[in-house]
């Protein structure tokens, strides 16, 4: 199906749909767009036969959301290592210039 409309993708449900990653990424791009559509979907397939597609679905959510959450804090700590290293070097750079004015000689 290319560019599916949401209510294509539902009506297209039924007992010989094939439950995988790409239909669970599909549902969670639908509820993106249109908060809602997970549970019309969820729903509409387990009245398909598809009886533990909320158990399957949650756990792709809950994998999704740990693997979202490390490269949040990946981003978050090379960010902060970052501008902790910005700093040094500038308050390095400030100690220098002071020593200087004063007439010192700063060892490197």
């Amino acid at each position: 199906m290319k560019n599916p409309t949401k209510e294509k993708v539902l009506r297209s449900f039924s007992r010989r749909t094939k439950i995988n990653e790409n239909l669970y990424k599909q549902i969670y791009g639908y509820e993106l767009t249109y908060p809602g559509f997970e549970v019309l979907a969820l729903n509409k397939l387990e009245h398909c036969g598809h009886k533990r597609i909320k158990e399957k679905y949650n756990s792709f959510i809950q994998h999704l959301n740990k693997e979202s959450d490390k490269n949040i804090k990946n981003v978050a700590s090379t960010w902060l290592r970052k501008q902790i290293d910005s700093k040094f070097e500038h308050d390095v750079k400030e100690y220098i210039s002071y020593q200087k004015m004063l007439g010192k000689e700063v060892p490197l």
